[in-house]
């Protein structure tokens, strides 16, 4: 039997109030629960985290860096190690256990709406600084806390048809070097045409945290019993291993069907009950 702990990722419905994602992650029997730092000062109050927590008995056990260049109450726009401190510090108050940072982009992209059609436009921006702090300090500062700072991995983008990776560090061999914690997304995998457990067993040891998710024709974050992975397996070797990280079922908002709250309850138990079949 697995020793994982099964939690939700507020993430998963970024369309709707944290103390929502709590209930409902309480509702379909949860572990705990991982807090997507956002603009809203909601999702970085630890005071308001620690009293959720202790509403529905769901420790916030994982904590996501900001996308956000610019959060009120934090670092300034730009500071993009800055913000990975301050979660570090935000996970300190709230006692969690692990944060997650993502593999730094040598380049970003956003979005150019026009009446018809939406373009990806990918442009510089400064992660140097995180870059070196990975290369250079990570290691050495891992060493001074107990919270574990597990590097994620990251999707490819598509930019006028194109594939390309953005990541400064690329594919299999050079994520599992990142740091001695790592995240592993099955769904970010899935864009590189990377298997799961082909991942897993390459960072074997390293991953502690694991963001759990479907891809069905190209489309990433789908519910994990629907789509083109084969998680059931994945969470069968988790368990075969007997795995003592996290596994946060992070979804998007449509897979959730997020316009009704019966339908985003009815997924979120039927996703529950997928990974404990495959845990246990």
């Amino acid at each position: 039997m697995s020793a994982a702990r099964l939690i939700f990722s507020t993430g998963s419905l970024y369309t709707h109030d944290i103390a929502y994602c709590y209930e409902i992650a309480a509702e379909a029997g949860c572990d705990g629960m991982e807090v997507m730092c956002d603009e809203r000062w909601c999702s970085r109050d630890p005071a308001y985290l620690k009293k959720l927590s202790q509403t529905y008995n769901l420790p916030t056990l994982v904590l996501h860096t900001p996308f956000s260049t610019h959060l009120m109450g934090w670092q300034n726009r730009g500071d993009h190690l800055g913000r990975i401190h301050q979660t570090l510090k935000l996970a300190q108050e709230v006692e969690a256990e692990a944060i997650v940072v993502h593999n730094p982009p040598r380049v970003y992209r956003t979005a150019l709406e026009t009446p018809n059609r939406r373009y990806w436009l990918p442009w510089r921006t400064p992660f140097k600084s995180v870059k070196h702090w990975i290369e250079t300090e990570l290691p050495a500062f891992q060493k001074t806390t107990p919270i574990k700072i597990a590097v994620e991995n990251v999707p490819i983008i598509k930019y006028m048809g194109l594939k390309a990776d953005p990541s400064y560090w690329k594919g299999i061999d050079q994520w599992v070097n990142l740091n001695e914690y790592l995240t592993l997304d099955t769904t970010h995998w899935a864009t590189h045409d990377v298997k799961p457990l082909v991942a897993y067993e390459a960072a074997k040891g390293r991953v502690c945290h694991i963001h759990l998710s479907n891809y069905k024709n190209g489309r990433e974050h789908r519910l994990p019993h629907q789509g083109d992975l084969d998680l059931a397996g994945f969470l069968q070797r988790l368990a075969q291993d007997s795995f003592a990280g996290t596994v946060s079922l992070e979804l998007y908002p449509d897979s959730m069907g997020f316009q009704d709250d019966a339908t985003i309850r009815h997924n979120l138990k039927d996703s529950v009950a997928f990974c404990r079949q495959h845990l246990n």
